[in-house]
């Protein structure tokens, strides 16, 4: 069997960044147990309020909490009941203050992880998964997306048998890490069973190739001496 790799992981460095940036000398476990506290609560808190990610960013005597959401009011709160409540459970989890920042992501049918758990919340109203994947796409195609792949599986339709179907539409280069792929991975809960929903969006590719300083010399290969050290004899070919 082929190999299995996370699209996000794999492509950090190249055109995706760290979700968790801070440093520590010596053991790193209590930050890490810290992130999984965070990540755990927010998620618990928050649930279907189609959040994207969660950036957490340590200096030496703050950490800064950041949640990015296609729906920011849901999150807030009215006068900011919600995160208020969000900021004081954090802080009950792991002992500390936190600062929560909230952006809003404008083009929500080209984000992977809302777009599964919009397609998971539409499963668990009973919608045929069908007529919820093909439109999916549809919409992340007129986003202006170059390709986008959305894969349920489980017991469709309420079958005995648990299987796999594909739903797919333009160009989705895994394989290439300069390609700007987003990645997401919902659960949808029915009478039937559990249903996992993975999509996969080809967004615009970023330009990564690195930029040279003004001055510098870039070496280029002398093609007339690798032409002169492999004469061509056209007499021998005849």
């Amino acid at each position: 069997m082929g190999q299995k790799i996370h699209p996000y992981g794999v492509r950090i460095g190249i055109n995706k960044n760290w979700v968790s940036r801070w440093f520590v000398k010596g053991s790193a476990a209590d930050f890490i147990m810290e992130d999984v506290k965070i990540r755990n609560t927010v998620n618990k808190s928050l649930g279907r309020s189609q959040v994207s990610k969660i950036e957490i960013e340590k200096a030496s005597n703050q950490i800064v909490i950041t949640i990015y959401t296609a729906r920011p009011g849901l999150v807030i709160g009215q006068k900011g009941v919600t995160i208020d409540a969000l900021r004081e459970d954090i802080g009950a989890a792991i002992g500390k203050e936190v600062k929560i920042n909230v952006a809003e992501i404008k083009q929500p049918f080209l984000d992977a992880p809302i777009v599964a758990e919009m397609v998971a919340v539409q499963l668990e109203k009973k919608m045929p998964f069908r007529g919820v994947c093909k439109r999916m796409v549809k919409n992340i195609m007129s986003e202006g997306a170059k390709g986008a792949k959305i894969m349920v599986s489980g017991r469709l339709g309420g079958n005995e048998i648990a299987r796999k179907e594909w739903f797919k539409d333009g160009s989705v280069p895994l394989q290439s890490l300069a390609k700007n792929i987003s990645y997401g991975f919902s659960k949808a809960f029915t009478k039937y069973g559990v249903i996992g929903v993975k999509t996969w969006i080809h967004i615009k590719d970023l330009d990564v190739r690195p930029v040279l300083k003004t001055g510098e010399v870039v070496p280029v290969a002398d093609e007339s001496a690798d032409a002169s050290a492999a004469p061509v004899d056209n007499e021998d070919k005849e």
